[in-house]
Protein backbone atom coordinates (compact mmCIF):
# COMPACT_ATOMS: atom_id res chain seq x y z
CA UNK A 1 0.00 0.00 0.00
CA UNK A 2 0.84 3.72 -0.85
CA UNK A 3 0.10 4.25 3.30
CA UNK A 4 -0.87 2.24 6.40
CA UNK A 5 -4.89 1.98 5.64
CA UNK A 6 -7.02 -0.89 5.54
CA UNK A 7 -9.11 0.40 2.79
CA UNK A 8 -7.82 -1.84 -0.72
CA UNK A 9 -11.00 -0.25 -2.67
CA UNK A 10 -9.41 2.24 -4.19
CA UNK A 11 -6.73 1.83 -6.66
CA UNK A 12 -5.18 5.40 -4.93
CA UNK A 13 -3.93 3.00 -2.35
CA UNK A 14 -2.15 0.45 -3.52
CA UNK A 15 1.36 1.33 -4.47
CA UNK A 16 1.60 1.12 -8.29
CA UNK A 17 5.23 1.98 -9.62
CA UNK A 18 5.29 3.03 -13.36
CA UNK A 19 8.25 0.77 -14.35
CA UNK A 20 8.32 1.38 -18.33
CA UNK A 21 11.78 3.00 -19.32
CA UNK A 22 13.03 2.56 -15.94
CA UNK A 23 15.08 -0.25 -14.09
CA UNK A 24 14.56 -2.09 -10.82
CA UNK A 25 17.13 -2.92 -8.90
CA UNK A 26 17.89 -5.22 -5.46
CA UNK A 27 20.66 -6.89 -3.81
CA UNK A 28 19.09 -10.73 -2.50
CA UNK A 29 20.70 -12.28 -0.19
CA UNK A 30 19.44 -16.07 0.72
CA UNK A 31 22.39 -16.71 3.66
CA UNK A 32 23.58 -20.26 3.64
CA UNK A 33 20.40 -22.12 4.23
CA UNK A 34 17.44 -19.59 2.97
CA UNK A 35 14.24 -20.62 1.21
CA UNK A 36 15.01 -24.01 -0.90
CA UNK A 37 12.84 -26.36 -2.77
CA UNK A 38 9.23 -26.54 -1.72
CA UNK A 39 9.51 -22.27 -1.15
CA UNK A 40 8.68 -19.62 -3.34
CA UNK A 41 10.17 -15.71 -2.57
CA UNK A 42 8.64 -13.80 -4.50
CA UNK A 43 8.00 -10.21 -6.05
CA UNK A 44 5.12 -8.94 -8.65
CA UNK A 45 2.68 -6.70 -10.24
CA UNK A 46 -0.76 -7.15 -10.43
CA UNK A 47 -3.60 -4.91 -11.63
CA UNK A 48 -5.25 -4.58 -8.41
CA UNK A 49 -7.86 -3.56 -7.05
CA UNK A 50 -10.68 -5.87 -7.85
CA UNK A 51 -13.91 -4.72 -8.20
CA UNK A 52 -15.19 -6.52 -5.53
CA UNK A 53 -13.99 -7.14 -2.41
CA UNK A 54 -13.66 -11.19 -2.69
CA UNK A 55 -13.50 -13.81 -0.06
CA UNK A 56 -10.51 -12.43 1.97
CA UNK A 57 -12.60 -8.40 1.60
CA UNK A 58 -9.14 -7.50 -0.10
CA UNK A 59 -9.98 -6.86 -3.55
CA UNK A 60 -6.86 -8.83 -4.80
CA UNK A 61 -6.49 -10.50 -8.27
CA UNK A 62 -4.29 -12.46 -10.58
CA UNK A 63 -3.63 -14.04 -13.36
CA UNK A 64 -4.61 -17.42 -11.49
CA UNK A 65 -8.46 -16.51 -11.38
CA UNK A 66 -9.15 -18.67 -7.93
CA UNK A 67 -12.48 -18.83 -6.82
CA UNK A 68 -13.75 -15.83 -4.39
CA UNK A 69 -10.79 -13.79 -6.01
CA UNK A 70 -10.52 -11.91 -8.62
CA UNK A 71 -9.18 -11.74 -12.42
CA UNK A 72 -6.42 -9.85 -13.81
CA UNK A 73 -3.19 -9.00 -15.63
CA UNK A 74 -0.48 -10.82 -12.97
CA UNK A 75 3.94 -10.06 -14.39
CA UNK A 76 5.99 -12.10 -12.10
CA UNK A 77 8.59 -10.15 -11.97
CA UNK A 78 10.22 -12.89 -9.12
CA UNK A 79 9.74 -16.41 -8.32
CA UNK A 80 12.37 -18.14 -7.00
CA UNK A 81 14.65 -19.90 -4.35
CA UNK A 82 17.92 -20.59 -4.01
CA UNK A 83 17.66 -23.59 -6.32
CA UNK A 84 15.84 -21.37 -9.12
CA UNK A 85 14.91 -18.05 -10.42
CA UNK A 86 11.75 -17.44 -12.62
CA UNK A 87 10.09 -14.47 -14.38
CA UNK A 88 6.77 -15.21 -15.42
CA UNK A 89 4.37 -13.00 -18.05
CA UNK A 90 0.47 -13.70 -17.04
CA UNK A 91 -0.95 -11.24 -19.67
CA UNK A 92 -5.15 -11.21 -19.61
CA UNK A 93 -5.93 -11.17 -23.42
CA UNK A 94 -8.77 -14.28 -23.55
CA UNK A 95 -6.81 -15.59 -26.95
CA UNK A 96 -6.27 -19.16 -25.36
CA UNK A 97 -7.44 -21.35 -27.80
CA UNK A 98 -6.58 -24.50 -25.87
CA UNK A 99 -8.01 -23.24 -22.96
CA UNK A 100 -11.30 -21.38 -24.08
CA UNK A 101 -12.54 -21.27 -20.62
CA UNK A 102 -9.36 -19.21 -19.15
CA UNK A 103 -9.53 -15.15 -19.23
CA UNK A 104 -5.89 -14.68 -18.35
CA UNK A 105 -2.81 -17.28 -19.21
CA UNK A 106 -2.30 -19.12 -16.29
CA UNK A 107 0.72 -20.88 -17.50
CA UNK A 108 2.22 -17.71 -18.39
CA UNK A 109 3.57 -16.71 -22.14
CA UNK A 110 6.82 -16.18 -21.83
CA UNK A 111 8.19 -17.61 -19.06
CA UNK A 112 11.96 -17.38 -18.29
CA UNK A 113 13.48 -19.88 -16.36
CA UNK A 114 17.39 -20.05 -14.54
CA UNK A 115 19.32 -23.34 -15.07
CA UNK A 116 21.64 -25.08 -12.27
CA UNK A 117 24.92 -23.78 -14.64
CA UNK A 118 23.49 -20.17 -14.25
CA UNK A 119 22.19 -19.83 -10.51
CA UNK A 120 22.12 -22.05 -7.59
CA UNK A 121 23.55 -23.19 -4.71
CA UNK A 122 27.35 -23.04 -4.82
CA UNK A 123 30.62 -22.11 -6.54
CA UNK A 124 30.06 -24.49 -9.45
CA UNK A 125 27.16 -21.55 -10.70
CA UNK A 126 27.76 -18.68 -12.52
CA UNK A 127 25.97 -17.18 -9.50
CA UNK A 128 26.28 -19.16 -6.31
CA UNK A 129 22.86 -18.42 -4.53
CA UNK A 130 24.39 -19.01 -0.69
CA UNK A 131 26.22 -15.64 -1.44
CA UNK A 132 24.76 -12.08 -2.26
CA UNK A 133 23.89 -11.13 -5.78
CA UNK A 134 22.46 -8.41 -7.44
CA UNK A 135 19.04 -8.67 -8.96
CA UNK A 136 18.32 -5.89 -11.77
CA UNK A 137 15.48 -5.76 -14.49
CA UNK A 138 15.17 -3.54 -17.17
CA UNK A 139 11.54 -2.46 -18.57
CA UNK A 140 12.07 -1.31 -21.94
CA UNK A 141 9.36 -0.67 -24.96
CA UNK A 142 10.42 -0.69 -28.75
CA UNK A 143 7.61 1.14 -30.31
CA UNK A 144 5.10 -1.09 -29.65
CA UNK A 145 7.02 -4.22 -28.73
CA UNK A 146 7.96 -4.94 -24.43
CA UNK A 147 11.56 -5.77 -23.77
CA UNK A 148 12.07 -6.84 -20.04
CA UNK A 149 15.72 -8.03 -19.44
CA UNK A 150 16.82 -9.48 -15.79
CA UNK A 151 20.48 -9.22 -14.98
CA UNK A 152 21.78 -11.07 -11.94
CA UNK A 153 25.26 -10.27 -10.86
CA UNK A 154 28.12 -11.32 -8.42
CA UNK A 155 31.90 -10.95 -8.07
CA UNK A 156 31.85 -9.42 -11.65
CA UNK A 157 29.55 -12.75 -13.11
CA UNK A 158 26.08 -12.19 -14.78
CA UNK A 159 23.51 -13.91 -16.32
CA UNK A 160 21.67 -12.11 -18.65
CA UNK A 161 17.49 -13.12 -19.36
CA UNK A 162 15.49 -11.35 -21.95
CA UNK A 163 12.22 -11.51 -22.90
CA UNK A 164 11.19 -9.78 -26.28
CA UNK A 165 10.55 -8.22 -28.38
CA UNK A 166 7.55 -10.25 -30.71
CA UNK A 167 5.78 -11.58 -27.94
CA UNK A 168 1.97 -10.44 -28.70
CA UNK A 169 1.10 -11.70 -24.63
CA UNK A 170 4.05 -9.90 -23.47
CA UNK A 171 3.19 -6.52 -25.32
CA UNK A 172 -0.40 -6.89 -23.72
CA UNK A 173 1.41 -6.66 -20.44
CA UNK A 174 3.29 -3.65 -21.65
CA UNK A 175 0.02 -1.51 -21.47
CA UNK A 176 -0.77 -2.47 -18.33
CA UNK A 177 2.39 -1.81 -16.77
CA UNK A 178 2.37 1.41 -18.69
CA UNK A 179 -0.66 2.78 -16.38
CA UNK A 180 0.64 1.21 -13.00
CA UNK A 181 0.31 -1.77 -11.52
CA UNK A 182 0.19 -3.04 -7.87
CA UNK A 183 3.77 -4.32 -6.72
CA UNK A 184 3.02 -7.51 -4.34
CA UNK A 185 5.85 -9.10 -1.98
Amino acid sequence: MRSPTTDYSRAENFYMPKFMGKTFTVDMDFKQNGASCGCNLNFYLVSMPWPTAGDEGDYYCDAQCFAGKGCCYEFDMNEGNMNVQQMTNHACTGNYPSHPDWACNKWGDPELKTHASDFSIGPGHQIDSSKPFTYSQKFEANGNDFIFTTTMSQEGRQVVMKMGPGNAELNAMMREIEKGMAFVT
